[in-house]
């Protein structure tokens, strides 16, 4: 997406192909067991996948090298050099999976999703199985039934079954085709705001967005619903202000600052406490966030690898905080790298003036929803909810 986005050619059927076949291997609820591995089929598309696409990254002169790939490669690298410092040769499998559903993931989407022809195909798939998703987790919230589960049981390893979670608001939440529920609303909530350019039809973009937040609902995940609301609230100030976002970075700055001077508590604290779903889920968020810090400022540079982390007994190995799972399991370093890529990206793209009016749109809600993705990731740590987007 940061690479170029002009041209109005149709794209070529391989990467029409491949676009679908990656995007289908998020359906399949489980993994593969290739020998000693097991692979979730987007890391197993990942691993077919990384040297080639950096092949045409770094040789094919129509894929222009940026500030964004050496971040995202330094990164990349950092984690794989972290696993070996603290886990020695004996993890070399795991730290090698890790670069390549890092740099294997960016690399894909900067090849594939290059120009705006992709760019469109790729929300108009993600869309078409969202509408396929969405009467399996219609059952599984009202009937408690994992549809997806009967139908690939037998053929691939499952996902665990989360059972006797304490339902909300009545209603058992939706899992779906992926691991967890925090997971599953994020995932897809995050094709909201693309619905509404890729698609050129009024009726059909409103069909799509109720359609979106209806299963990001089912979810009944509070990152979840931070993450849509954020794009919404993005593109409505867009449009009321037409497009003063440096009065809306002022106002936020200014809003924080406020919180921390007025709250008995840190602002970070006091503000996540009042969105989280429940008092207990905030409670806890802010236990991990204290101790887990306290693990990051004893490991700066190469963090703890794969060790386990240092905490109360009572308090869980569980971190849903993505940002600060890198710096606990990698170091400050890798955090840097990875915010300098997100900055830089975002730089890259914002800058551009010569964009036709349809691409400048798509550019607009890439960046909406990549910064509500940036918040969502606060409250989850899987990196299966960005694999697609990285690009």
């Amino acid at each position: 997406m940061a690479g170029a986005m002009t041209g109005s050619k149709a794209l070529p059927a391989g990467t029409v192909a491949v676009i679908v076949l990656f995007l289908l291997t998020y359906i399949p609820p489980g993994t593969l067991q290739l020998g000693t591995l097991t692979l979730g089929f987007p890391r197993f598309f990942l691993l077919l996948s990384i040297l080639p696409c950096t092949a045409l990254l770094l040789f094919d002169p129509r894929h222009r090298l940026t500030v964004v790939d050496a971040f995202v490669a330094g990164f990349a690298v950092w984690g794989f050099a972290s696993i070996l410092v603290n886990n020695g040769l004996d993890r070399l499998e795991f730290a090698g999976l890790q670069l390549v559903e890092t740099f294997g993931a960016y690399s894909l989407g900067r090849i594939l999703l290059a120009r705006p022809e992709a760019y469109r195909l790729f929300w108009r798939v993600f869309g078409g199985l969202m509408l396929l998703i969405l009467p399996v987790g219609l059952v599984e919230l009202l009937g408690n039934r994992f549809v997806l589960h009967d139908a690939f049981g037998g053929l691939i390893t499952l996902h665990p079954q989360i059972l006797n979670y304490p339902a909300r608001l009545g209603f058992d939440r939706v899992q779906g085709n992926l691991e967890h529920f925090i997971l599953f609303g994020v995932f897809w909530g995050f094709g909201m705001i693309h619905f509404l350019s890729v698609f050129e039809r009024w009726p059909l973009r409103v069909f799509m967005g109720l359609c979106c937040m209806t299963v990001v609902a089912m979810s009944l995940s509070s990152g979840a619903y931070l993450g849509l609301m954020f794009q919404l609230a993005l593109l409505a100030w867009g449009r009321i202000t037409r497009g003063r976002w440096w009065l809306l970075v002022g106002l936020a700055a200014f809003g924080f600052v406020l919180v921390d001077l007025l709250s008995d508590r840190p602002a970070l604290v006091a503000i996540s406490t009042r969105l989280a779903f429940s008092s207990d889920t905030a409670y806890w968020r802010v236990l991990i966030f204290e101790f887990g810090m306290r693990n990051v400022w004893a490991n700066p540079l190469f963090g703890l690898g794969l060790n386990d982390w240092v905490r109360p007994h009572w308090l869980g190995a569980s971190v849903d905080n993505q940002w600060l799972l890198i710096a606990m399991r990698s170091g400050l370093p890798a955090l840097a790298l990875v915010l300098a890529a997100v900055g830089s990206m975002l730089l890259l793209l914002l800058r551009r003036r010569d964009l036709p009016p349809r691409v400048a749109l798509y550019r607009r809600n890439y960046v909406i929803a990549y910064v509500g993705l940036c918040i969502s990731l606060g409250t989850w740590r899987s990196g299966a909810a960005r694999r697609p987007f990285c690009g």
